[in-house]
C-alpha cells in the first residue's frame, strides 16, 4: 500500500501532515488556487517543535510564497505555487493561497494607446520577475487603461478578445486554450479511476445546437463577420482583435467552437493522486469493461484534494482529440 506524503512551505516554514488540501487549476480561470486547512497542533510542530501553538500572525502572513508537495512515498510532484490571499483564524485555520496572478493584482496601471498589440501591452503591465507567452502577434487596436491592475486587464482580453490567461509558475500564458504542447497520462478505468466518483456522459457533436458569430473591426469602422454551426442554434458572439481577415477570424471562431462541439464523452473522471495531470494535457482513457469510453481527451479542469479519503484528481475533460 503507497503512503500518502506531504511536504507544504509556507513563507520559512514547512510542514509535513495537514488537515486537508484542495487545488482548483484551469486555463478557464485567470488564476489557479488553493485552500489549505491546518489544525493548531501543526502549526505547533512547524515552530521549532514548540508544544503550544503559535500566534497564527507570527507564522503566516498575507503573501508569503506557498508551495505544495503531494505524492507516495515521498516521490513528489509539485500541485500548486503561488502567494498566501488570506488567512481564517479559526480552528482549523484555513489558508487560501492563490498563484503568480496575485502578483499581477498588487499592480497599478494608467494609459491609452491608439493602437496596441498584445505583446507591447503585456511588456508593460507584466512585472519583470514574470516571463510571458502568446499565441503569436495579435492586434488590439484602440486600448485604454486607467488605474487598473493587470490581473484586471488580462480579464478585460479575455472578455473582449477571448484570449484565455493562466500561470504556470512565474510564466503567463495568454492566447487560446490548449495552445501549449500537451503532455500525454494512460488513464485505466480498471486502475487509476476511482469510478463511484466519476460521472461521464456521451454526446455526439450534431446534438449541441450552437452558432457561432466571430467580428473583427477594421481601421476604417468596418466589420468582418464569419458565421459557424448550426444556423438555428443559440448564437455565441466572439469580440476577435481588431483588422483581422477573414482567414483570421475564421480561425479564432474554429478554435472557439472546438471547445464545445465534438463527439465525445463529457464530465468527470475522477482518478487518484497518480498519474500527474495538468489543464490542458491529454489523457487516453482506458475501460476494458466499458471500451466505448476509450478516447483521447483534453482536460479542461484540474481538482486536486487531500482529505481523509486519501490524494484525489478529479479531471474535467474538453474536447475529444487524436
Amino acid at each position: 500500500m503507497k503512503l500518502l506524503t506531504v511536504q507544504i512551505s509556507i513563507g520559512s516554514y514547512e510542514f509535513y501532515s495537514v488537515d486537508t488540501v484542495s487545488i482548483n487549476r484551469s486555463w478557464n480561470f485567470l488564476a489557479d488556487t488553493a485552500a489549505i486547512t491546518l489544525s493548531r497542533r501543526f502549526l505547533a510542530q512547524a515552530t521549532l517543535g514548540s508544544a503550544s501553538a503559535p500566534d497564527l500572525n507570527s507564522v503566516i502572513k498575507i503573501g508569503d510564497a506557498v508551495k505544495i508537495d503531494l505524492g507516495y512515498d515521498f516521490n513528489f510532484v509539485t500541485e500548486f505555487t503561488g502567494f498566501v490571499k488570506s488567512i481564517s483564524p479559526n480552528t482549523p485555520v484555513k489558508i487560501e493561497c492563490e498563484d503568480a496572478m496575485w502578483l499581477l493584482k498588487q499592480t497599478n496601471y494608467t494609459k491609452a494607446w491608439r493602437k496596441v498589440s498584445l505583446t507591447e501591452l503585456l511588456k508593460y503591465i507584466v512585472p519583470d520577475s514574470i516571463e510571458f507567452e502568446t499565441t503569436g502577434e495579435v492586434n488590439l487596436g484602440k486600448f485604454r487603461i486607467d488605474r487598473v491592475s493587470a490581473y484586471d486587464i488580462l480579464k478585460k482580453i479575455r472578455e473582449v478578445y477571448g484570449l484565455v490567461s493562466y500561470m504556470r509558475g512565474l510564466k503567463l500564458i495568454v492566447g487560446f486554450p490548449y495552445q501549449e504542447t500537451a503532455n500525454n497520462s494512460i488513464i485505466h478505468f480498471q486502475k487509476n479511476v476511482d469510478d463511484s466518483k466519476s460521472s461521464l456522459s456521451f454526446r455526439r457533436s450534431d446534438q449541441v445546437k450552437l452558432k457561432f458569430k466571430a467580428i473583427s473591426i477594421q481601421p476604417d469602422g468596418s466589420k468582418i463577420e464569419v458565421e459557424l454551426g448550426d444556423k438555428e442554434g443559440q448564437l455565441r458572439t466572439i469580440h476577435v482583435p481588431t483588422g483581422l481577415n477573414e482567414s483570421e477570424v475564421r480561425k479564432i471562431a474554429e478554435e472557439r467552437r472546438k471547445l464545445y462541439v465534438f463527439d465525445g464523452y463529457q464530465g468527470s473522471v475522477t482518478t487518484f493522486g497518480q498519474p500527474y495531470v495538468k489543464h490542458s494535457d491529454t489523457v487516453t482513457i482506458i475501460d476494458n469493461l466499458y471500451p466505448d469510453r476509450e478516447g483521447k481527451y483534453r482536460v479542461d479542469t484540474v481538482q486536486v484534494s487531500i482529505n481523509g479519503q486519501g490524494y484525489r484528481r478529479k479531471l474535467t475533460l474538453g474536447n475529444q482529440t487524436n
